[in-house]
């Protein structure tokens, strides 16, 4: 797959800034995980379309606790996913 020679310069630079956000996201995220697994409380979302919260604590409700680390984890994967898929295509770009 090759891309055309004549791809604007702010393609390049908007695909490394997209690249550089989602690494923070992920990078906040991981974070967010070690913090709770090292405290033993973490936010939990009963559900995740509203901004409501509860902590929960790993001694009190570890079914709560696991779900609400769990679905960090993925948020951290799928932002760290898109993180290198941009930055795979500003490379791509400058090429």
């Amino acid at each position: 797959m090759s891309f055309p020679e004549a791809t604007p310069v702010t393609v390049r630079w908007c695909a490394l800034f997209i690249s550089i956000v989602f690494f923070i996201s992920t990078a906040a995220l991981v974070v967010q995980i070690i913090e709770a697994e090292r405290t033993g409380v973490a936010d939990y979302r009963p559900n995740p379309r509203l901004p409501l919260t509860e902590q929960v604590t790993k001694a009190a409700s570890p079914k709560k606790f696991n779900e609400a680390v769990l679905l960090s984890e993925y948020y951290a994967l799928f932002f760290g996913s898109l993180a290198g898929v941009s930055f795979w295509f500003f490379r791509k770009l400058c090429d």
